[in-house]
Parts: C-alpha cells; structure tokens; sequence
C-alpha cells in the first residue's frame, strides 16, 4: 500500500503541474506574447532559457507518466486482460496512452522549435543588429509551432486528465 500511496501522489503531483504548466502556456502565455510581440522576446527566451520551464515541465511528464504506468501494473492486477476489457480499465488505458500522446507531441513539435528559435534568437543577438526578414519569418514559423504545439498539448491533456479524473463512474 504505501508504494500505491506514493505512486498516486507523485502522479498527482507530477500531472497537476504538467497539465497546468501545459494550460497556461496554451491559453495565456502564448496569446500575451503573440500580442505584445516584440516586446515579448525577452520574456519567452528569460522563459525558455533561463527559468528553467521547459525542463520542468519535461520532468514533470515524465514523472506522471512513469508514475501512472506504476499505478497501472497495480490497479491492473500485473496487466490483467480482464482489467483492461473493464470499463475503468479502458478509459484509464485510453487516458494514459493520450498522456504519452502528450509527451510526444513536445519531443517531436515544441522541442525542436524551441531549439530553433533559440538559435535564431542566438545569431540575432551575435549579429548586434536587428533581425533580417528571413531571421523573422523564422521566428514566426517556429512560435506558430510553439503555440500550435502547446494547444494540442493541452487538449491532449485536458482529456486524459478527465478520463482519469471519471474512470470510477
């Protein structure tokens, strides 16, 4: 019982602040900042770069989705067909495989932008001048993934979260 009880809080935990840092990024940071653009360059690279966001977040995904897959040998009876044909055992099942969905999304959409727009960001700031049209096309293209990331991300997310949150009703 006591690593059930330690699995679900680390999952809770781990999926609050995932979830939530997913939330906010898609609904209010990235619309403050493709609305106070340029201005808020330096707020997204402090973000991006500095504070350390990114990582958390990554970390948090990951604790939430090991954590979950722990609970999920547990509540499975050691992934027990005739739990996973249950209807709990199906919408956690779909909750946790959208989770994953989630963390893909980020590895294959945002963090690769991520890492483009700091290396534009980089070779602007090495330049000493203002953006070139293509340096700023750049930019663009990768803060729409960003932001298109983000939002599939967060969806993503909201659902799983609600297939765990009801797989007891």
């Amino acid at each position: 019982m006591a690593i059930y009880a330690i699995l679900r809080l680390v999952h809770i935990l781990s999926g609050v602040f995932w979830a939530g840092a997913n939330f906010m990024m898609a609904g209010f940071i990235n619309p403050s900042v493709k609305a106070t653009a340029p201005e808020s360059g330096k707020f997204m690279q402090y973000l991006a770069q500095k504070s350390g966001y990114p990582r958390y977040a990554e970390v948090a995904g990951w604790l939430t989705i090991l954590a979950g897959l722990g609970l999920y040998w547990i509540v499975s009876g050691g992934f027990q067909i005739s739990w996973f044909t249950s209807r709990r055992g199906i919408v956690l099942t779909i909750g946790g495989l959208l989770a994953i969905v989630a963390m893909i999304i980020g590895y294959v959409v945002q963090k690769p932008a991520a890492k483009r727009l700091s290396a534009v960001g980089k070779e602007i700031q090495a330049s000493g001048g203002p953006p070139t049209p293509d340096q700023l096309a750049e930019i663009q293209a990768q803060q729409k993934k960003l932001s298109q990331g983000a939002l599939w991300t967060a969806i993503v997310l909201a659902v799983s979260v609600a297939g765990m949150a009801l797989s007891r009703f």
